[in-house]
């Protein structure tokens, strides 16, 4: 059956990688202390029961003021409001979307962008690790004839590079919604069957 199959689309997270996130690097804006960036973005965090969002509330053991006017935004992040200040915690998209400047960041991971009314505050970058036996299921897939690899994922183009020369997949998808995913499926089976 494996040497029929043309193609094969893996999704990142509890697929090839062990969905056991952790922060890795904490990236404060000078004048901001890493202390202060991790508490805000753990409060922000605090309602939420993402994997990524659990393992910034982890990294943070002091206590954080109230937390209300909480709204999750899917895909993107977190806006609440934390002691009276607005806070949104999420990607490069949503702090844009909010008239917030992000600086780049080339570290490996999810990269969770903070800021505190309207004020960007740095980043906290989240890892995944990769399991340990994703390399050899994907060489095993192209000894059995399957001629392409793909990964989807909501990860930065970056990160979702780096994973998928490390694991030797053909093609990566990156900066994707739940959505985005299903569409990038639908137009590889597409693809695949207007070529016979």
């Amino acid at each position: 059956m494996l040497g029929s199959l043309k193609a094969v689309v893996f999704d990142k997270t509890g697929t090839l990688t062990k969905g056991e996130f952790r922060v890795s690097r904490i990236n404060p804006q000078t004048g901001v202390s890493s202390e202060h960036l991790l508490k805000t973005a753990a409060a922000a965090e605090s309602m939420s029961n993402h994997p990524i969002a659990v393992s910034i509330v982890k990294a943070y053991t002091g206590s954080y003021g109230s937390v209300s006017e909480y709204t999750e935004i899917a895909g993107n992040g977190i806006k609440a409001s934390v002691d009276g200040k607005t806070v949104i915690a999420g990607n490069e998209r949503l702090l844009a979307e909010n008239g917030i400047q992000t600086a780049p960041s080339e570290m490996i991971g999810t990269v969770v962008h903070i800021a505190e009314d309207g004020r960007y505050l740095g980043s906290i970058t989240v890892s995944d690790e990769i399991k340990s036996d994703s390399k050899q299921a994907i060489e095993e897939l192209k000894r059995q004839g399957v001629s392409k690899t793909v990964m989807l994922t909501g990860d930065n183009r970056e990160n979702a590079e780096a994973i998928a020369r490390e694991l030797g997949i053909d093609d990566c998808r990156a900066g994707l919604l739940p959505a985005d995913k299903v569409q990038c499926f639908e137009e590889i089976c597409d693809g695949l069957q207007g070529k016979g």
